[in-house]
């Protein structure tokens, strides 16, 4: 019987291992939430039922992703995270799913160099969890706000 218990717990964290491998939701944005694959990263406008001005932030967010969009379309800089689909309208955005940049490594680089370019600026927020690696290089993320 306990031996029975031990397989039931190991089985539901090797579900739950597998599960986190596979999507996982990150809400710590005011206007878009992420929805994370193995390969890919949607973001999608918020809509939260509990925030009164969710009208106002569900715009920020269709808003944001219409900017990466066009930013990515115009410039496509090696600096900015590839948009590789997008519903017109602000409704979605995918991009490759790419590691984020730990502190020691975002602080590690040159920021300033990094974001001003000499033909263009690169318009992400100087916090790790706005840039990660693709390729080796450190990319920008979120740059649509």
């Amino acid at each position: 019987m306990f031996d029975d218990h031990i397989q039931f717990y190991r089985s539901l964290e090797m579900i739950e291992r597998n599960r986190k491998r596979r999507m996982e939701i990150k809400r710590t944005g005011v206007t878009r939430v992420v929805i994370l694959t193995k390969h890919y990263a949607f973001k999608i406008p918020n809509f939260c039922e509990s925030w009164g001005d969710k009208w106002r932030l569900f715009l920020h967010g269709l808003l944001a992703n219409m900017q990466e969009r066009r930013l990515w379309q115009v410039g496509r800089y090696p600096e900015l995270c590839p948009v590789i689909f997008y519903i017109p309208l602000g409704f979605l955005v995918v991009m490759p799913r790419v590691p984020e940049l730990t502190d020691d490594e975002f602080y590690a680089l040159d920021f300033e160099t990094l974001v001003n370019r000499p033909d263009y600026y690169v318009p992400a927020e100087p916090k790790p969890n706005s840039w990660g690696w693709l390729n080796g290089y450190p990319v920008a993320i979120d740059y649509g706000n």
